[in-house]
């Protein structure tokens, strides 16, 4: 394949041999020079100076003498002039995004040549439009009437009012902004292409340092650039080159040739050419793939690559991926196949998509949400510590890092100090408070190169790589403190984390690599003038290539049109340009859609090749790829007891075991056998979290611990009614206080601050105490015998016809003696609890809906007494629901077939039966740990996503 660019080159070669070196030769862009210079090369066989080879807007520059100043500094210098000429009190923050809009419409309206007083003229007197705009075609007056035709001075809205205010300003705004850039030497992209226009029109001579120009691969022209190539064409300094096909330049209505045929008319090509333009005709293999989503895009291109030789892949004008969504870099760079040795990427890396961004975010979030107190000591919300604690760059590099995690979360530490967090250099450096944005740029930038040097000491496979992220993160916040420093606006802390962010969002990282060399992954715009053998083009869908939205502007489309500015057909026609010159010279072209509809995208394959497909006699083969996503059906699980798993077993046996089996772990063994395996043989611990808020289990071990204080004194000794009216007077707070304190591990001396939905539960929590005294007072007097009493007990039972003692071992909420008869209370702070069962079987039967846990586990608590003190008195099993203690009726006793149980020892045998064969169960070899049939039992498991329940 011989192509555009090489052809160029032979002839540019032939025509001037070593002189070509006097020219300076002009691309659409930077890849394209490159492409030129290999071509040039390979044209002599003798060392030769190279023309100087440049962009239109390096030339433009060059011209003028003036480079282009950053869009920060700009937009800065336009809020001056915005705020002093509307006399807004607008923050710098509310005003950037319009300032940008307002910098394009600037630059769009310079390029273009446009009036700045005509265009933003209140132009609503619709009988002066035809005097002021004669100059224009009938069809662009008339566009201007549509548009003002909709503001009638009488009778305007609002938003019109808003507008319309705006719009008589603009000028003034445009007039003002220029003079006060030219004033300090600044200058935008838009205003030096009008300055260098604006001489020629004016008849000046322009300082030109070479004495022939030459351009190549140019399409759609501004204003400022047809007044440049008139001048130099004029003056015979220049020549033309123009990248086509007859297929579209031939059909006059064909948008792909709009701009070509307008330029080949005004700007011929040398007479000298002879390069031939009828290509996209010739033999081509074309397929268009349709995926099911934007991954499976980029998996499909791995099948196409595998077959390529590496050898093969050392012309750069053989392979070629194009991104028209450019989102999609990182898939297709992990999709492309590891053979491919060499692949070169023009386009850039996000420095969004690196963690070093993250990671700023993450110290960003960290400054907004710090916490300072009356005494302004500030604290640190464990949300954001543990975020830059986890991330690579400290928890990868500090094993004091991780220390401190496990502190944060076992104590439920939610807010941190800043001693607390000081464990090394660089979390000394991060975990302060900073006041306005000059502080900020000197707090990020010295963090940014703590870690830059921490990573020299570093010889993972990435250091480089994520030195050079440091790096640009680095220079980018350098030359924004720069630009404020010299701005003298003050802006708010916030809107310099904004701006800041806004930044970052728009910054890629380049890649290094051979350019010329190996699979070529570009975006659509770095492939200008350049031709490829192989193409894979994805995202070939509408509304993506091509775009169906235009960039945000203060002038509508009426106007747009009715001044020459740049509108949707504009994109349209240079869109369809890049895609059809991509094809014209290529043989193999695989074009790629995603098929479906979510969200703004409608899975639509692209209006092009739609096109291709009606235009062009190409034989187009269409295939839709498909992924198998079904699910398998779900095998239960099942876990065999082998050796090591009995060995565990067997911990819980024996005269001095070194394991106890508690009532929660034979309820959940009754629930699910596969739970108890995860949970007490695997060792599998459910993840902890820090918890803000009182969750229910915290709530419950917050009212056992109140409970257990307020009773401690009484402890042997009798409670009367008298003792719980002074409890509930007096040390109901402090002991709720004191519970707190354990639970969330606070030093004694500290206060205790609760906040939001925490002070309303806490009230709850005050509210259930009092009630549970209430109730005690109508029993009272009582002797206390126990609190929180940790007893064990051994259970004999035979297991494959041996005996083996099983070690119980439970913690008894509280033992009390009322009436010469022993209580055992258990304190459930859950859901209500039905104390009504119709027989012990039921408590022990996994098919048993809604088996009565709280039951089954106050009599387990009876057993453990019965057997460690049989005592001569009756055993009263009983609950303190307190969600029932309200009830007026509450009862604490359970009932069998409706009757009160109030003596464990009755249905000891029948309860101890029942235990043995489910123990029995738990020991036998032979039985496997299976999954539970009732799925509700799954619904709120913390082992669900093994299962895949």
């Amino acid at each position: 394949m011989n192509s555009f660019l090489k052809e160029v080159t032979k002839e540019l070669y032939t025509q001037y041999k070593n002189r070509i070196s006097d020219n300076c030769i002009v691309f659409p862009n930077k890849r394209a020079a490159l492409y030129f210079k290999k071509y040039l090369s390979e044209e002599s066989d003798k060392p030769l100076w190279a023309p100087k080879l440049i962009t239109i807007n390096e030339l433009m520059c060059e011209i003028s003498g003036i480079k282009a100043t950053n869009n920060i500094k700009l937009i800065f210098e336009l809020y001056k002039i915005y705020r002093k000429i509307k006399t807004s009190t607008e923050s710098f923050d509310e005003f950037y995004f319009w300032g940008e809009i307002m910098l394009s419409d600037f630059n769009d309206i310079d390029k273009y040549l446009v009036n700045p007083k005509q265009i933003f003229q209140n132009l609503s007197a619709l009988k002066n439009i035809q005097e002021q705009f004669n100059y224009l075609s009938p069809s662009q007056i008339e566009l201007i009437m549509q548009f003002w035709k909709s503001f009638n001075p009488d009778k305007f809205s609002e938003n019109q009012e808003e507008f319309v205010h705006i719009w008589a300003i603009l000028s003034n705004i445009y007039s003002k902004f220029r003079e006060e850039l030219k004033k300090t030497g600044n200058s935008y992209e838009g205003m030096i292409n009008k300055d260098i226009a604006d001489k020629i029109n004016n008849n000046e001579n322009l300082k030109l340092s070479n004495s022939k120009y030459i351009f190549i691969g140019f399409n759609a022209l501004n204003e400022c650039e047809k007044t440049l190539f008139n001048y130099l064409k004029k003056s015979n300094k220049a020549d033309f080159y123009w990248d086509y096909d007859n297929h579209y330049l031939d059909k006059l209505n064909h948008e792909a040739g709009r701009f070509i045929r307008e330029n080949i008319k005004n700007y011929p090509p040398p007479k000298y050419s002879n390069i031939k333009f009828d290509n996209i005709n010739k033999e081509k293999n074309i397929k268009i793939l349709s995926t099911a989503s934007d991954i499976g895009q980029a998996k499909a291109i791995a099948p196409l690559l595998k077959t390529i030789d590496n050898n093969e892949i050392s012309n750069p004008n053989k392979h070629a991926i194009i991104l028209t969504d450019e989102q999609l870099l990182v898939p297709v760079l992990y999709s492309i196949p590891d053979t491919i040795k060499k692949v070169n990427v023009t386009m850039g890396y996000p420095l969004k998509d690196t963690p070093i961004y993250g990671f700023i975010k993450q110290i960003i979030e960290l400054q907004k949400n710090i916490k300072v107190n009356n005494t302004n000591e500030i604290s640190f919300f464990y949300k954001h510590v543990i975020s830059i604690l986890q991330h690579q760059y400290i928890n990868n590099k500090d094993p004091k890092a991780k220390e401190l995690i496990n502190d944060i979360t076992k104590n439920n530490k939610i807010y941190l100090t800043k001693n607390e967090l000081n464990i090394s250099a660089i979390t000394s450096k991060i975990f302060f408070k900073i006041d306005n944005h000059n502080k900020i740029s000197e707090y990020l930038l010295d963090i940014l190169n703590e870690l830059f040097h921490k990573l020299e000491n570093n010889n993972s496979e990435n250091q480089n790589l994520e030195q050079e992220y440091i790096y640009h993160l680095f220079i980018t916040i350098k030359q924004l403190n720069e630009v404020l420093s010299g701005s003298n606006i003050t802006i708010q802390f916030d809107t310099y984390l904004n701006l800041l962010d806004k930044i970052i969002q728009s910054i890629n990282i380049p890649f290094t690599g051979e350019p010329l060399s190996g699979i070529q992954v570009m975006g659509i715009l770095e492939t200008r003038a350049i031709d490829f053998e192989n193409l894979i083009i994805l995202s070939m869908n509408e509304g993506i290539f091509p775009k169906i939205s235009t960039s945000m502007s203060f002038i509508p489309y009426n106007l747009r049109r009715g001044f020459n500015l740049p509108a949707i057909e504009y994109q349209d026609s240079i869109f369809s340009y890049y895609f059809y010159r991509l094809l014209q010279r290529a043989k193999n072209i695989t074009l790629i859609y995603n098929s479906s509809s979510d969200g703004f995208q409608t899975g639509e394959m692209s209006r092009f090749i739609h096109q291709l497909k009606f235009e062009t006699k190409h034989n187009i083969k269409h295939y839709n790829l498909s992924y198998d996503i079904s699910s398998k059906p779900q095998e239960k699980i099942s876990i065999h007891k082998n050796a090591n798993i009995i060995a565990k077993l067997n911990n819980y046996l024996g005269e001095e075991p070194t394991r106890s089996l508690s009532p929660s772990a034979i309820n959940m063994y009754l629930s699910c056998k596969l739970k108890f395996y995860f949970r007490y043989i695997a060792g599998l611990k459910e993840q902890e979290n820090l918890l803000e808020e009182i969750d229910p289990l915290t709530f419950g071990n917050i009212l056992h611990n109140t409970m257990e204080k307020l009773y401690t004194p009484f402890l042997g000794k009798t409670i009367s009614t008298e003792n719980i009216k002074s409890i509930k007077q007096n040390t109901i707070e402090e002991s709720i206080n004191e519970a707190l304190k354990k639970e969330f591990n606070i030093k004694k001396e500290k206060k205790i601050i609760l906040s939001g939905k925490n002070i309303i539960i806490r009230k709850i929590l005050n509210n259930y105490v009092n009630q549970t005294l209430k109730i005690d007072s109508k029993y009272a007097p009582f002797e206390i015998i126990g609190l929180e009493d940790e007893l064990e007990t051994k259970i004999t039972v035979e297991v494959n016809n041996t005996k083996i003692n099983i070690n119980i071992k439970g913690k008894i909420d509280r033992i009390d003696k009322i009436n010469n008869g022993i209580r055992i209370i258990d304190y459930k702070t859950g859901k209500a609890v039905q104390r009504l069962i119709g027989n012990i079987e039921k408590l022990f039967s996994e098919e048993s809906k809604n088996r009565n846990n709280a039951i089954f586990q106050t009599l387990l608590y009876s057993k453990l007494y019965y057997n460690n003190f049989n005592p001569t008195e009756s055993i009263t099993p009983g609950i303190y629901s307190i969600r029932n203690s309200h009830d007026k009726n509450f009862d604490y006793h359970l009932q069998f077939n409706k009757k009160k149980v109030t003596n464990y020892k009755h249905i000891d045998d029948e309860f101890t039966a029942q235990l043995s064969k489910i123990l029995a169960e738990i020991f036998d070899t032979q039985t496997n740990f299976a999954q539970t049939n009732d799925i509700k039992n799954c619904e709120y498991c913390d082992y669900k996503t093994i299962c895949n329940r």
